[in-house]
């Protein structure tokens, strides 16, 4: 895992008292983590029978300085093969501190050209805001960003794109962007990641994500601050991979999964729990008769049937397609059935999707029962439950909560402590509180895919929760290893156009497969 911060500025300045390291030494490593990146970005250029033209573009504050650093690096220098690079310098704006005076005065005294407009270049750094990003910006800074997004090769390609912390246009911890951002193909970060990259409509502009070390290794640097969450990687994903010898099925736990008007949500969650590990997996119909709530769809035949919830339950899922169609007279009649078994079993842990987000009892559950309790919304439904829940009284937008969704996720947890929230989205946050008072932890995973936008993803991951819930794992663990599997998993498919439930079922079976396989590439 990696910490995340909401501003590293408080970092930048303790890093200079703790370490006795000046601005410009924080800014020099700075420049050199950019100039790498540059250098790797021309390698993977085609060759070209000339040099390779780096255009940077300078802000006026600590980007622009970076960018000035960096200028003053590259002039003069060659790369590997022995192409000269030609770096210019765009200044969007006068420089406003006296060391951002300084750098572009070093810069400039190592012959660096300063150009009165953009150019074409093979590469592209932005240096202009940064973190430092506040919305409304002038029109005359946006029109940069609109520039640098137009800069093509002199070949009329479109450039390498590399921007330096943030880039430019996305705001600042959650606070409102621009309308036009950089596009980046890759964002160096300065000391330490960022809050702001990791929101829904960030992801699309910051490219690949790496970190700068700026003078001491990463975990001095982070140790000055507390974070504001944990960047989820794969290599934190803890399979459920049976390695004893003398086990049972019921070793494995006992899945439940309550189904409703609309059976086919709740098969797919219980197939995912089936395939993730789960011993037994039962579906269970308030009809007296079992197996008559599946209308047309049948019942796999290693999924059992029953209804209630089975003595030997270890876990439960509920929400998934529960609610019944238009013109029932009792549409709610299936929830109020889930809701009552797990009110009746208040140390069953259970994961709550779907449907539930939208049932007027929600609240009342949660505050009777919120130990154990795991809940998986997407933006509309987070939208509802944080209404239900009256931390959004007046409404909120599915787009407003996508904007804050940290946020949210941290006011959810502190109001429901014991409870998980798996709040789905481009950039899923899994938040904690174990009990009253204490600090909320939130988890965030970046590893998610377009294809996982079609119907049948969420069913498949509340599944997911569910089997590993049942198997033992604590609900926090089994809500974050879930999201890492279903996120990794569907990396394994290719789906340009979406990736059935099936297919991503199959693909969590591979997953130890596929983690043995990275392992011997490393």
């Amino acid at each position: 895992m990696r910490k995340i911060f909401t501003d590293t500025r408080v970092l930048d300045k303790k890093a200079g008292e703790a370490f006795l390291l000046p601005e410009e030494i924080l800014m020099e490593n700075a420049a050199c983590a950019l100039e790498q990146a540059v250098r790797d970005a021309c390698a993977r250029l085609p060759v070209l029978f000339r040099g390779v033209a780096v255009l940077i573009v300078a802000g006026s504050g600590g980007n622009g300085a970076d960018g000035y650093t960096l200028a003053r690096r590259l002039s003069g220098s060659t790369l590997a093969d022995g192409r000269p690079l030609a770096v210019s310098v765009f200044s969007a704006a006068e420089p406003k501190t006296a060391v951002c005076r300084r750098q572009r005065d070093r810069a400039s005294a190592c012959g660096v050209p300063f150009l009165p407009d953009f150019s074409p270049a093979d590469v592209v750094v932005d240096c202009l805001f940064g973190s430092g990003f506040r919305s409304p910006a002038p029109e005359s800074l946006l029109a940069c960003i609109a520039g640098m997004n137009a800069v093509k090769t002199p070949e009329g390609r479109s450039p390498y794109r590399i921007a330096c912390d943030v880039p430019s246009g996305i705001g600042a911890g959650e606070s409102a962007g621009a309308p036009v951002r950089f596009m980046a193909d890759r964002t160096v970060c300065m000391g330490a990641l960022k809050r702001c990259l990791f929101l829904d409509d960030a992801v699309d502009f910051t490219g690949e994500v790496s970190v700068a070390d700026l003078g001491v290794s990463a975990r001095q640097f982070e140790s000055l601050g507390e974070p504001e969450a944990f960047l989820l990687e794969p290599g934190d994903l803890r399979l459920p991979v049976r390695t004893r010898k003398n086990v049972h099925k019921g070793t494995f736990g006992h899945s439940a999964v309550f189904c409703g008007g609309k059976p086919g949500a709740a098969l797919m969650a219980a197939a995912a729990a089936s395939a993730f590990g789960s011993g037994r997996t039962t579906l269970v119909f308030p009809e007296a008769d079992a197996g008559s709530g599946t209308g047309r769809f049948a019942v796999p035949a290693e999924l059992m049937t029953a209804d209630r919830l089975p003595a030997s339950c270890t876990a439960a899922a509920a929400g998934m397609g529960l609610r019944a169609a238009e013109g029932n007279p009792h549409p709610d009649a299936a929830l109020d059935f889930a809701a009552e078994s797990l009110a009746a079993c208040p140390g069953l842990p259970a994961v709550l999707d779907a449907d539930f987000f939208r049932w007027p009892g929600l609240a009342g559950l949660l505050r009777k029962r919120p130990a154990g309790l795991v809940l998986t919304p997407h933006p509309g439904e987070f939208a509802s439950l944080l209404v239900l829940c009256g931390l959004a009284p007046d409404g909120i937008s599915p787009a407003e909560v996508s904007a804050r969704r940290f946020s949210f996720v941290r006011a959810f947890c502190t109001e429901f402590p014991g409870a998980v929230l798996l709040a789905k989205g481009a950039v899923p946050v899994t938040g904690f509180c174990p009990a009253p008072g204490q600090p909320v932890r939130l988890y965030a995973n970046a590893l998610g895919v377009p294809a996982l936008a079609k119907g049948g993803s969420g069913d498949v991951l509340a599944g997911l929760v569910c089997a590993l819930l049942a198997q033992g794992y604590p609900p926090p663990e089994a809500a974050w290893n879930a999201s890492l599997a279903h996120t990794l998993a569907a990396r394994e498919v290719y789906a340009p156009w979406g990736i059935p439930p099936q297919a991503l079922i199959e693909a969590v079976r591979g997953l130890p497969l596929s983690a043995a396989k990275a392992a011997d590439k490393v």
